[in-house]
């Protein structure tokens, strides 16, 4: 009787330590947005270039393409009395730059080896760290398709072809993917389209009047897009017509910096803001 009361008690036993052995749990529900915004919303390219004076041919890596040094005939402005901004009213969709919250931005920032992005005094600060030509990007939760977008850019210290703007209709956080229109220290402006594997521009780099070139310098960026039909703006006055339909469909919107010649190259956005 004690033999059997035995064998019993090594069988529960073990079937108590059975109940801590490691279980396999569900895979828990996340909010997906929530995860791309904290975790892959500044994305980075996978090689560089070294910035050259003339347009470049998209490869399989990251191309920036370079403003030219030589002059260029400034282009005829439309009058600011078009100025979308006066004509249009109240915008659909605003950004102060008050706090990070559309753009995955705690009070913390972010940075990493190639740009350091936080909310400052009410602006969206980047920061390049090296003068290295490394496209550094940082997309929000708010999306366009058609429609006028346009952000108010000041500029700290920079010289010759140092690159900042905006990203339009970029399809995912990650890729690179999306138009990028642009601005250059020296007072040009250009409108590209990564829809493969780099840069490929739509246009020459052209000088333009409308901009305020130099350091510490406030420009107001901005497209009108209409299906395939882009107008480019800068301070309210009309600068460029293109047509182009690689990317037609809804995406996100965010910012750009490129340091060719300055290092910590800096730029401030004060607000961006959406007509639908």
């Amino acid at each position: 009787m004690k033999r059997y009361s035995f064998f019993i008690l090594i069988f529960l036993m073990l079937l108590l330590s059975g109940c801590n052995l490691p279980q396999s749990n569900p895979t828990p529900t996340v909010n997906l947005v929530g995860t791309q915004v904290s975790q892959v919303l500044t994305a980075q390219p996978t090689s560089t270039t070294v910035p050259t004076t003339a347009p470049i041919e998209p490869t399989n890596t990251v191309i920036v393409v370079t403003p030219t040094e030589s002059g260029i005939p400034p282009s005829t402005p439309t009058p600011v009395a078009t100025d979308p901004r006066q004509i249009l009213g109240d915008p659909t969709w605003q950004d102060s730059m008050n706090n990070g919250n559309n753009w995955g931005l705690g009070s913390d920032g972010y940075k990493d080896d190639y740009i350091e992005i936080e909310i400052e005094d009410g602006f969206m600060k980047l920061e390049a760290e090296r003068a290295a030509g490394w496209l550094s990007w940082r997309l929000g939760g708010a999306q366009l398709q058609n429609g006028y977008v346009e952000a108010t850019f000041k500029t700290g210290n920079c010289s010759g072809n140092d690159i900042y703007g905006i990203v339009l209709r970029a399809p995912d956080y990650e890729s690179g993917r999306g138009y990028y229109l642009q601005l250059t220290c020296d007072g040009q402006y250009n409108l590209s389209v990564w829809k493969d594997s780099g840069l490929d521009a739509l246009q020459e780099w052209t000088t333009s009047s409308a901009i305020l070139a130099g350091s510490n310098q406030t420009n107001r960026l901005g497209a009108w897009i209409t299906g395939n039909q882009w107008k480019l703006y800068v301070n309210g006055v009309l600068i460029k017509e293109i047509s182009d339909g690689s990317l037609t469909n809804m995406g996100h919107i965010g910012f750009f910096i490129i340091a060719n010649q300055t290092p910590d190259f800096t730029i401030y956005v004060d607000e961006i803001a959406t007509w639908e």
